[in-house]
């Protein structure tokens, strides 16, 4: 591996520790389209890890490489993100209890409503009449693709995403197999789309949830008709 490509070379846990503390946005003008950027450059002995990195759109990762934005800056203003949970823009309005029908089930105040191995791949909560969302997008071959964490949002690749996000409905569409439909009524949350878990495809809409290997159709698990009510999980796959 060259020196350029070490430079460039990110571990997917390091990745992840930065968009998080960053709140998946750039740390200092807030937009939501990312780039990583070394505090101390690889060239000068900075380390491909989360301690040395923090998110900037292109606009202002530019302005840092010009000299524009100061490295004690950047860590002072790195400093007063640690630890904060930004919530202000977008939010779903919904009252009274979280009820969510998805795939022909109904879950009231379950907040996790699928889950793979421990980790959540949708889930959501109500906190003064606000929908928060959190989402695991995973493509065919098992890459993480979006990532949405309380309404705010992350993407591999911006250009391919298509995100609807207003007061009565979000939406995230990727292609066919990718793409989830969330939306609020008075009491209800409606849920349909395709997701990726595992490699297999996970389908839901008003009917059924049909969970199957592409490769095999005729082999699917079918679910619908359930009606859970204050469980910590509505389904948990561990496979």
């Amino acid at each position: 591996m060259s020196e350029k490509e070490k430079s460039r070379y990110i571990k997917k846990e390091e990745r992840d520790k930065v968009d998080k503390s960053s709140n998946f946005k750039c740390a200092w003008c807030g937009v939501n389209l990312m780039e990583r950027h070394h505090i101390v450059q690889y060239a000068d002995g900075g380390k491909n890890c989360s301690d040395n990195l923090i998110l900037l759109c292109p606009n202002c990762h530019t302005l840092v490489h010009q000299g524009k934005i100061i490295k004690e800056e950047l860590l002072e203003r790195r400093k007063k993100l640690s630890g904060e949970i930004d919530r202000s823009s977008g939010y779903l309005s919904i009252i009274n209890k979280c009820k969510v029908m998805i795939g022909g089930n109904t879950f009231i105040d379950t907040p996790n409503i699928i889950n793979y191995n421990g980790e959540n791949l949708i889930k959501m909560n109500v906190e003064n009449n606000n929908l928060y969302v959190s989402l695991r997008l995973y493509d065919k071959k098992r890459n993480l693709i979006c990532w949405v964490e309380d309404n705010k949002w992350w993407v591999e690749n911006e250009e391919i995403f298509d995100f609807a996000y207003t007061k009565n409905t979000f939406k995230v569409e990727y292609d066919k197999d990718i793409n989830i439909n969330i939306i609020p009524d008075t009491d209800t949350i409606e849920i349909s789309g395709n997701i990726y878990m595992n490699g297999y495809l996970l389908r839901f809409d008003k009917e059924d949830i049909r969970y199957f290997d592409e490769k095999y159709p005729q082999h699917y698990s079918i679910f619908k008709g359930n009606t859970i009510e204050k469980c910590n999980c509505a389904f948990r796959f561990n496979i």
